[in-house]
This record gives structure tokens, sequence and C-alpha cells, in this order.
């Protein structure tokens, strides 16, 4: 695995470049990363990022707290007056303790559910009794992951998908287009597809080493009783566990932090288990 995999991907001076942050600024030391954008005086870790927060590469509490001191202060004195933190999920790596964050002052703004599978042994295993009656039908469709010349075609799928729930994709394609071709190792293309026909994709991330983020899936409403997410999914859970990854990041199953039953069901039944995302919040005034 590309050992630049190790650095956080929402953390990387590049991905802000990207995203056209135009009041960012980064903070580290020789173990802790930690970048916001500055919106007006309001300081958010990260905006058009499933997660932001700290990274750090050691876990000692006192180093921590010592750093996020020094990076509130230079913060304040540029006039920010709050600062909005996302935090990844627990099982990502270098996520410090919300203990340490509550202790500076930090309170949790929204909570909202999210799934993830742990990539060890057979998904069989982990699946309901339904999904897997679907895995036991051949399935009538090619399943791959392709090449990024597919991307204009796969996002506009993904696109049109997402229009016939009432949702848009929130990310331009100029800018996903970008992100591929300044991170070839992080993102990445899967399908299901019959005779040049799209049934299903997942547009996948890779936000640090050992996690794969399932960052834009669909499924055309047309071919959902054929479960060719079923299958996609057993595919990536097959592609990533040979290469020795330990979680595919489910993401969160809300909208506008509202719980979407229906997700959340399937993701269950896929193998997910239920974890959180908080977002907190502190006044620096």
């Amino acid at each position: 695995m590309n050992k630049d995999l190790g650095f956080m991907l929402y953390c990387h001076e590049d991905y802000a470049k990207v995203q056209h942050f135009q009041s960012y600024h980064r903070f580290h030391s020789d173990h802790i990363v930690f970048c916001v954008e500055c919106i007006d005086n309001k300081a958010i870790c990260l905006p058009k990022s499933p997660i932001g927060g700290f990274t750090c590469f050691n876990g000692r509490k006192s180093d921590f707290l010592q750093f996020y001191e020094k990076s509130e202060k230079s913060l304040t004195q540029n006039g920010i007056s709050s600062l909005e933190i996302t935090l990844p999920p627990h099982y990502y790596t270098g996520v410090p303790d919300r203990s340490w964050l509550e202790q500076l002052g930090f309170s949790e703004r929204v909570s909202e559910i999210a799934h993830y599978i742990p990539i060890n042994g057979p998904l069989w295993e982990k699946i309901h009794t339904m999904q897997q009656r679907k895995l036991k039908q051949t399935p009538t469709f090619d399943l791959s992951l392709v090449n990024v010349s597919e991307l204009r075609s796969v996002y506009d799928f993904i696109a049109q998908c997402r229009k016939n729930q009432g949702l848009e994709i929130n990310m331009d394609f100029e800018i996903l287009e970008r992100l591929f071709r300044t991170f070839p190792d992080r993102y990445q293309i899967f399908t299901a597809e019959r005779n040049g026909t799209l049934l299903a994709a997942a547009i996948m991330v890779i936000p640090i080493e050992g996690i794969t983020y399932y960052f834009l899936p669909a499924t055309a409403p047309a071919y959902k009783t054929e479960s060719p997410m079923v299958h996609l999914i057993a595919y990536l859970y097959q592609y990533y566990q040979e290469r020795g990854f330990q979680f595919i990041d489910l993401g969160i199953s809300s909208v506008n932090t509202a719980p979407q039953k229906s997700l959340i069901t399937f993701k269950e039944r896929m193998g997910g288990i239920r974890t959180t995302r908080s977002t907190f919040i502190k006044s620096l005034q």
C-alpha cells in the first residue's frame, strides 16, 4: 500500500487546494495535524468533507491538550469566535477521545447514526439471511473496478439516481475529477454493469490507510429487484479484504441529520455495525 495513505486525506494541503478553501489554516506538530476553513468568524473542520478533526500519531493526552491550546490561541488572534469539528467515528486511528474535547470546553452539537463493516472473516457470516439469499443468485451483470475515464458517465448515473430520490450530489464534477487526478491512490470507481448499462455504482475513497469510505453509491431504480448493490458491496468487501484493509466506512445514514430508516436497514442487513459521527462546537469568546 502507498505509504502516503498513512496520512489523513482531509488534512492534506492539496485537498484544500482542490476544494478552493479561501481561508485555510493548518496546524501541525511532530505528532498531530489539525486544519480548518475559516468562514466569517467561524472555523470549521472541515466543510465539504465527511469528517475532520485531529489526526494524532500518538495517543498522549498531554501532547494533545498542549497542541490544541496553541492552535486555539492562533485562531482567536485571527478573530475567530467559534470552532466546529466533525470527528471521525471511533474506529479511525488517531482520533482523540471525546472526553478530551469536553475537558477543553467543547459540547456535542449533533450526533448522527453511521455504520461500518469490519473486514475480517467471510462477509457471508455478517449479513442478514435475506441478503444471503440474494447473493446465492448468480448475477447477470459484471462487477468491476473501472478506470477513471469512466468517471463522467458514472457521476451522471449517480446524479440521476439521486435526482429520482429528490437528492443531489454534494460535489461538483469538476472538483471530483480534480480529486481523482490529485489523489489517484485514494479514489476508485466500482460498477455493476450489463452490456454497457449501469445497474449500480460506488465511488470509494481511502481517507487513511486501512479504511475505505463508501462515498457516492447509487442503484438504478429499474434494477433494484436484481439487488446489484448487494452484489457490489460483497465485491468491494472481497477486493479490500485481499488488500489488507480493516474497515468499510458506510458513512452516515441521515439526510440533514434526519435518520433514513430504509438506509439504516439496508446497511445493517449488509453487516453494517451502528456507530455515531459527532460534531462538536466551542465558543472561543
